[in-house]
């Protein structure tokens, strides 16, 4: 009796983040982005703005709860094949962010392509953004409550370390980051 209470729990589970999916990919296709796919969505999933052409999501992603994504008309955000996205996650493109395939994105982590300019003698909030696009290339594994800031590029096959901080850095292929700025502690292989 009580297994069969978990499996039907487990299949209530499912079949909320498909029907969470299959909108998220309608809506999608209807404005005139990219879904190759029905994705797993978990609940509080949101997307700040309405979706449009500048959106492309692989085949095969799950997005846990409490991801919050942000793009509007003017950017892009694409996403490749197999993307695991854990929990409370912010992903914010003024500009492109562009994440490849069989990457996995822990809890907690903070994608973001634009800055506000605080260079200029006013309040930070009137000063215009500065933005530079992101690039997370295939099989990188972003570790929990890190941050990927404007201008950098991970390469193909990187791993950043939990609480790690890259901005405007490319970083080297194979290779594990940790720490605040990130620095090159290892190579993956």
């Amino acid at each position: 009796m009580f297994l069969s209470v978990r499996f039907l729990i487990k299949l209530y589970n499912l079949l909320f983040e498909y029907i969470r999916g299959l909108v998220l990919f309608i809506t999608i296709i209807i404005c005139g982005g990219k879904c190759r796919s029905i994705p797993r969505v978990h609940k509080n999933f949101i997307f700040k703005y309405p979706a449009h052409k500048g959106i492309s999501i692989g085949k095969k992603c799950f997005f846990g709860p409490n991801i919050l994504i942000e793009v509007p008309v003017y950017a892009k955000l694409s996403i490749g094949d197999n993307v695991s996205f854990a929990s409370n996650i912010v992903i914010s493109s003024d500009n492109s962010i562009s994440i490849g395939s069989n990457c996995l994105v822990a809890e907690f982590v903070s994608i973001r392509d634009a800055e506000h300019n605080y260079l200029r003698d006013d309040f930070i909030k009137n000063q215009s953004l500065i933005s530079e696009a992101v690039v997370i290339e295939s099989d990188v594994w972003i570790g929990r409550s890190s941050c990927v800031l404007l201008g950098s590029r991970i390469t193909t096959g990187c791993i950043i370390g939990a609480n790690s901080l890259v901005k405007r850095k490319t970083t080297t292929p194979f290779t594990i980051y940790v720490g605040v700025p990130a620095k090159e502690i290892s190579k993956r292989v």
